[in-house]
């Protein structure tokens, strides 16, 4: 499992919660996602690609799901939470996406599966070229 974060302190708070054998199963990368994939993840390389109330602060939400298809081995599935801008007060308003960001998701994905979460929602996301 990798994590990757542009922050080294939340990489470094990550990596404390964890303890025994789970660390060793862990990397952890530090990467802005607003630019280039980081190279240590190749294409059709990872099951499962998740972005945990982190996709509304990206400046190319577009460029990074392409990415994130790209990393995807077959039956790979992408995993996004986040939190619905409607949904929020107006001052927490830019931690979330609008419905209508939320509902193009799917651009180019083969199927999307969508759940609401009170203030959040998942959207599930599978490669249409893609085998299960």
């Amino acid at each position: 499992m990798t994590g990757i974060d542009w922050s080294a302190e939340a990489l470094r708070r990550a990596r404390r919660v964890l303890s025994g054998g789970q660390k060793r199963r862990l990397r952890y990368l530090q990467h802005d996602l607003n630019t280039d994939g980081p190279p240590e993840v190749e294409s059709s390389s990872v099951d499962l690609v998740v972005c945990r109330f982190s996709l509304a602060h990206l400046g190319d939400r577009e460029r990074f799901m392409s990415q994130a298809r790209d990393w995807l081995k077959p039956g790979g599935i992408g995993y996004v939470m986040t939190f619905v801008r409607e949904k929020l007060p107006p001052r927490a308003a830019h931690a979330g996406l609008a419905e209508e960001e939320i509902a193009v998701l799917d651009r180019r994905w083969g199927s999307a599966v969508r759940y609401g979460l009170g203030r959040a929602a998942v959207v599930v996301l599978r490669r249409a070229d893609l085998a299960p």
